[in-house]
Protein backbone atom coordinates (compact mmCIF):
# COMPACT_ATOMS: atom_id res chain seq x y z
CA UNK A 1 0.00 0.00 0.00
CA UNK A 2 3.28 1.98 0.60
CA UNK A 3 4.28 1.77 -2.62
CA UNK A 4 1.09 2.21 -4.22
CA UNK A 5 0.88 6.01 -2.38
CA UNK A 6 4.43 6.95 -3.61
CA UNK A 7 3.81 6.18 -6.70
CA UNK A 8 0.76 8.22 -6.90
CA UNK A 9 2.55 10.99 -4.95
CA UNK A 10 5.40 11.13 -7.45
CA UNK A 11 2.86 11.14 -10.35
CA UNK A 12 0.14 13.54 -9.11
CA UNK A 13 1.31 15.01 -6.07
CA UNK A 14 -0.89 15.22 -3.05
CA UNK A 15 -4.20 15.99 -5.02
CA UNK A 16 -3.87 12.92 -6.61
CA UNK A 17 -3.46 10.80 -3.09
CA UNK A 18 -6.55 12.37 -2.25
CA UNK A 19 -8.69 11.55 -5.34
CA UNK A 20 -6.86 8.29 -5.23
CA UNK A 21 -8.39 7.89 -1.55
CA UNK A 22 -12.16 9.08 -2.08
CA UNK A 23 -12.13 6.38 -5.14
CA UNK A 24 -10.94 3.35 -2.84
CA UNK A 25 -13.66 4.97 -0.32
CA UNK A 26 -16.36 5.08 -2.69
CA UNK A 27 -16.20 9.04 -2.75
CA UNK A 28 -16.46 9.15 1.46
CA UNK A 29 -13.40 9.96 3.22
CA UNK A 30 -15.55 10.51 6.50
CA UNK A 31 -14.75 7.96 8.90
CA UNK A 32 -17.15 6.74 11.18
CA UNK A 33 -16.88 3.78 14.67
CA UNK A 34 -16.47 0.89 11.72
CA UNK A 35 -13.15 1.86 10.57
CA UNK A 36 -12.02 1.30 14.54
CA UNK A 37 -13.53 -2.05 14.53
CA UNK A 38 -10.15 -3.20 13.63
CA UNK A 39 -7.90 -5.12 15.74
CA UNK A 40 -4.34 -5.50 16.88
CA UNK A 41 -1.05 -3.14 15.52
CA UNK A 42 -1.54 -4.27 12.11
CA UNK A 43 -4.73 -2.92 11.97
CA UNK A 44 -5.01 0.48 9.85
CA UNK A 45 -6.55 2.76 12.02
CA UNK A 46 -4.15 1.65 14.99
CA UNK A 47 -1.38 4.48 13.56
CA UNK A 48 -4.29 6.67 13.45
CA UNK A 49 -5.22 6.36 17.15
CA UNK A 50 -1.45 7.12 17.82
CA UNK A 51 -1.54 10.16 16.06
CA UNK A 52 -4.29 11.62 17.92
CA UNK A 53 -3.27 10.99 21.21
CA UNK A 54 -0.17 12.72 20.56
CA UNK A 55 -1.55 15.82 17.88
CA UNK A 56 -4.45 16.30 20.52
CA UNK A 57 -2.38 16.05 23.30
CA UNK A 58 -4.39 12.60 25.55
CA UNK A 59 -2.77 12.83 28.71
CA UNK A 60 -1.49 10.48 31.20
CA UNK A 61 -3.07 8.40 33.68
CA UNK A 62 -0.53 8.88 36.26
CA UNK A 63 0.58 12.20 35.53
CA UNK A 64 -1.54 13.93 33.92
CA UNK A 65 0.49 15.20 31.45
CA UNK A 66 -0.57 15.73 28.06
CA UNK A 67 1.42 12.83 25.89
CA UNK A 68 3.48 15.37 23.13
CA UNK A 69 7.08 14.49 22.69
CA UNK A 70 8.56 18.51 23.42
CA UNK A 71 6.66 17.51 27.32
CA UNK A 72 7.71 14.48 27.53
CA UNK A 73 11.44 14.76 26.27
CA UNK A 74 13.15 14.13 22.95
CA UNK A 75 11.77 10.97 21.41
CA UNK A 76 9.85 10.47 24.49
CA UNK A 77 8.41 6.92 24.29
CA UNK A 78 5.08 5.26 25.09
CA UNK A 79 3.80 2.10 25.62
CA UNK A 80 0.79 0.08 24.35
CA UNK A 81 -2.14 -0.12 27.32
CA UNK A 82 -5.15 -2.76 27.23
CA UNK A 83 -7.81 -0.54 28.79
CA UNK A 84 -9.72 -3.70 29.81
CA UNK A 85 -6.74 -6.05 30.72
CA UNK A 86 -6.13 -8.81 28.69
CA UNK A 87 -5.69 -11.39 31.17
CA UNK A 88 -9.32 -10.26 32.67
CA UNK A 89 -10.98 -10.53 29.37
CA UNK A 90 -9.52 -13.85 28.63
CA UNK A 91 -10.92 -14.95 31.77
CA UNK A 92 -14.44 -13.62 30.91
CA UNK A 93 -14.53 -15.53 27.96
CA UNK A 94 -13.97 -12.55 25.51
CA UNK A 95 -12.02 -14.01 22.25
CA UNK A 96 -8.62 -12.45 20.87
CA UNK A 97 -10.34 -10.20 18.46
CA UNK A 98 -12.03 -8.29 20.88
CA UNK A 99 -9.42 -8.57 23.46
CA UNK A 100 -7.16 -6.68 21.38
CA UNK A 101 -9.71 -4.61 19.67
CA UNK A 102 -7.60 -1.02 18.67
CA UNK A 103 -10.59 0.76 20.86
CA UNK A 104 -9.33 -1.26 23.51
CA UNK A 105 -5.60 0.41 23.53
CA UNK A 106 -4.51 3.93 24.30
CA UNK A 107 -0.94 4.70 24.48
CA UNK A 108 0.33 5.60 28.53
CA UNK A 109 4.01 6.49 29.99
CA UNK A 110 5.55 3.38 30.95
CA UNK A 111 5.07 4.46 34.85
CA UNK A 112 1.35 4.50 34.30
CA UNK A 113 1.32 1.30 32.18
CA UNK A 114 3.31 -0.52 35.35
CA UNK A 115 1.09 1.09 38.13
CA UNK A 116 -2.42 0.33 36.57
CA UNK A 117 -1.33 -3.46 36.02
CA UNK A 118 -4.13 -5.58 35.61
CA UNK A 119 -6.82 -3.34 37.57
CA UNK A 120 -10.81 -3.15 35.73
CA UNK A 121 -11.55 0.11 34.38
CA UNK A 122 -14.12 0.55 36.69
CA UNK A 123 -11.44 0.41 39.64
CA UNK A 124 -8.71 2.83 37.93
CA UNK A 125 -10.62 4.92 35.81
CA UNK A 126 -12.72 7.29 38.88
CA UNK A 127 -9.27 7.26 40.75
CA UNK A 128 -7.79 8.87 37.54
CA UNK A 129 -10.15 11.05 37.02
CA UNK A 130 -10.30 12.20 40.49
CA UNK A 131 -6.78 13.27 40.45
CA UNK A 132 -6.56 14.92 36.88
CA UNK A 133 -10.78 16.07 35.86
CA UNK A 134 -10.61 15.63 31.81
CA UNK A 135 -7.75 13.23 31.31
CA UNK A 136 -11.00 10.53 30.42
CA UNK A 137 -11.78 12.68 27.94
CA UNK A 138 -8.81 13.55 26.70
CA UNK A 139 -8.12 9.55 25.83
CA UNK A 140 -11.78 9.19 24.69
CA UNK A 141 -13.51 7.27 27.09
CA UNK A 142 -16.92 7.12 27.24
CA UNK A 143 -18.37 9.11 30.88
CA UNK A 144 -20.75 6.38 31.48
CA UNK A 145 -19.66 4.31 35.06
CA UNK A 146 -21.61 1.32 33.74
CA UNK A 147 -19.44 1.08 30.68
CA UNK A 148 -16.64 0.47 32.81
CA UNK A 149 -17.80 -3.15 33.76
CA UNK A 150 -16.51 -6.21 32.26
CA UNK A 151 -19.98 -7.39 31.37
CA UNK A 152 -20.43 -4.13 29.27
CA UNK A 153 -17.29 -4.17 27.56
CA UNK A 154 -18.81 -4.49 24.11
CA UNK A 155 -21.20 -1.90 25.05
CA UNK A 156 -17.65 0.12 25.97
CA UNK A 157 -15.84 -0.42 22.51
CA UNK A 158 -18.70 0.77 20.82
CA UNK A 159 -19.06 3.70 22.37
CA UNK A 160 -15.27 4.44 22.16
CA UNK A 161 -15.12 3.60 18.10
CA UNK A 162 -17.33 6.38 17.80
CA UNK A 163 -15.93 9.08 19.79
CA UNK A 164 -12.34 8.18 17.98
CA UNK A 165 -13.95 8.34 14.85
CA UNK A 166 -15.49 11.70 15.63
CA UNK A 167 -11.81 12.98 16.27
CA UNK A 168 -10.57 11.62 13.56
CA UNK A 169 -12.64 13.17 11.29
CA UNK A 170 -11.94 16.63 12.93
CA UNK A 171 -7.81 16.01 12.64
CA UNK A 172 -8.06 14.89 9.03
CA UNK A 173 -11.00 17.93 8.20
CA UNK A 174 -8.21 20.45 9.43
CA UNK A 175 -5.46 18.92 7.30
CA UNK A 176 -7.20 18.85 4.29
CA UNK A 177 -8.52 22.68 4.94
CA UNK A 178 -4.88 23.63 5.80
CA UNK A 179 -6.09 24.68 9.41
CA UNK A 180 -3.91 21.87 11.05
CA UNK A 181 -0.66 22.58 13.25
CA UNK A 182 2.28 22.94 10.91
CA UNK A 183 4.13 20.07 9.75
CA UNK A 184 7.66 20.88 11.42
CA UNK A 185 5.43 21.29 14.67
CA UNK A 186 3.83 17.83 13.95
CA UNK A 187 7.71 16.64 13.84
CA UNK A 188 8.45 17.75 17.16
CA UNK A 189 5.47 16.59 18.56
CA UNK A 190 4.86 12.56 17.24
CA UNK A 191 7.65 10.54 18.94
CA UNK A 192 9.07 8.38 16.34
CA UNK A 193 10.02 5.50 19.18
CA UNK A 194 7.28 3.48 20.70
CA UNK A 195 7.69 0.75 22.73
CA UNK A 196 6.10 -2.97 22.57
CA UNK A 197 4.91 -4.98 25.07
CA UNK A 198 5.75 -8.63 25.32
CA UNK A 199 3.31 -9.85 22.50
CA UNK A 200 6.08 -8.38 20.18
CA UNK A 201 5.01 -7.47 16.29
CA UNK A 202 7.87 -8.30 14.19
CA UNK A 203 6.98 -5.65 12.16
CA UNK A 204 7.34 -3.14 14.38
CA UNK A 205 11.03 -3.03 13.91
CA UNK A 206 10.71 -2.47 9.73
CA UNK A 207 8.13 0.30 10.84
CA UNK A 208 10.13 2.20 13.70
CA UNK A 209 13.12 1.88 10.53
CA UNK A 210 10.53 3.46 7.80
CA UNK A 211 9.66 5.88 10.03
CA UNK A 212 13.43 7.13 10.92
CA UNK A 213 13.98 7.37 7.44
CA UNK A 214 11.25 9.38 5.79
CA UNK A 215 11.76 11.77 8.89
CA UNK A 216 15.46 12.14 7.83
CA UNK A 217 14.28 12.89 4.28
CA UNK A 218 11.45 15.14 5.11
CA UNK A 219 13.49 17.19 7.09
CA UNK A 220 16.37 17.48 4.51
CA UNK A 221 14.01 17.82 1.68
CA UNK A 222 12.21 20.90 4.11
CA UNK A 223 15.90 22.70 3.86
CA UNK A 224 16.30 22.56 0.70
CA UNK A 225 18.34 19.71 0.21
CA UNK A 226 21.16 21.15 1.96
CA UNK A 227 22.36 17.59 3.71
CA UNK A 228 24.80 16.79 0.79
CA UNK A 229 26.43 19.77 0.51
CA UNK A 230 27.53 20.77 4.36
CA UNK A 231 30.41 18.31 5.26
CA UNK A 232 29.76 16.65 8.39
CA UNK A 233 25.99 18.13 7.96
CA UNK A 234 23.57 15.94 10.77
CA UNK A 235 19.92 16.29 10.31
CA UNK A 236 18.18 16.91 13.35
CA UNK A 237 14.21 17.87 14.68
CA UNK A 238 15.68 20.86 15.05
CA UNK A 239 17.03 22.65 12.23
CA UNK A 240 18.62 20.18 9.37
Amino acid sequence: MLNQDYETVTRAGVSGLISSLERWRGGNLAIDGQDFEGFGRGSRFYPLLYMLTRVYGARDFASGLPLRSFLLGYLASLQVHHIFPKAVLYGAGYPRTQVNAVANFCFLTQDANLAIGKRRPEDYFAEAEAKHPGVLASQWIPDDPSLWRIDRYPDFLAARREMLAKAANGFLGELRSGTSPSASDMVNRVALVLDVEEDHDVRADEVRALIAELTELWLCRACGGQRNRRPGHRASLGHC
